[in-house]
């Protein structure tokens, strides 16, 4: 709710609050809101986004020579990963950090994808991730559910893919609960 209302007060939604309720009403907002969040966003990605690159390493314990080398390879192919082969990281971490000051909290989901042969990451809005209630936290929480809107081509082809099983599913359109034996 809060996130939504964040989103009402920039007035980059069609329904921003305020004004008359007639047709053809102002429905003007002070862009303060939105400025902050694009002022958050800008001053955000250029601590998480150095021009270096991302991704940076530290050797935990004494570090030998080797393990400099190797850090260093992880860390060489880790940025060209974020900023080369995975094209959508960066716009989608703009998204997740423009919306931020809004909802408090944002996702950020990884994942492989067989049809790219690439990892690949898209923004998860805080409204569109449910966990329950009664968790401390996201890492504590024992079920994490993300909700998706997917077109009926997406759906097929995460059935084809094997990411969803592909099941029977039978409508039942009688809203009436049926009668036990006790209330005939």
């Amino acid at each position: 709710e809060q996130y939504e209302e964040g989103l009402r007060r920039t007035g980059l939604g069609n329904d921003a609050p305020g004004g008359a309720q007639f047709h053809g009403a102002s429905k003007t907002v002070h862009p303060a809101l939105a400025e902050a969040c694009i002022d958050f966003e800008a001053a955000a990605i250029k601590e998480l986004f150095p021009p270096i690159g991302p991704v940076k390493t530290y050797i935990i314990g004494e570090a030998t020579k080797s393990d400099i080398e190797r850090a260093e390879r992880k860390r060489q192919y880790m940025n060209w990963q974020l900023t080369t082969q995975i094209e959508e990281y960066r716009p989608e971490l703009e998204r997740l950090l423009t919306q931020l000051p809004l909802g408090g909290s944002q996702y950020q989901k990884f994942n492989w994808s067989e049809e790219l042969n690439r990892p690949e990451t898209e923004f998860v809005p805080v409204d569109n991730m449910i966990i329950p209630f009664a968790a401390k936290s996201f890492y504590g929480a024992q079920r994490k559910t993300h909700r998706q809107y997917l077109t009926q081509e997406e759906f097929d082809g995460r059935t084809e893919q094997g990411i969803y099983r592909d099941v029977n599913i039978i409508s039942i359109n009688s809203s009436m609960p049926d009668m036990s034996k006790s209330e005939i």
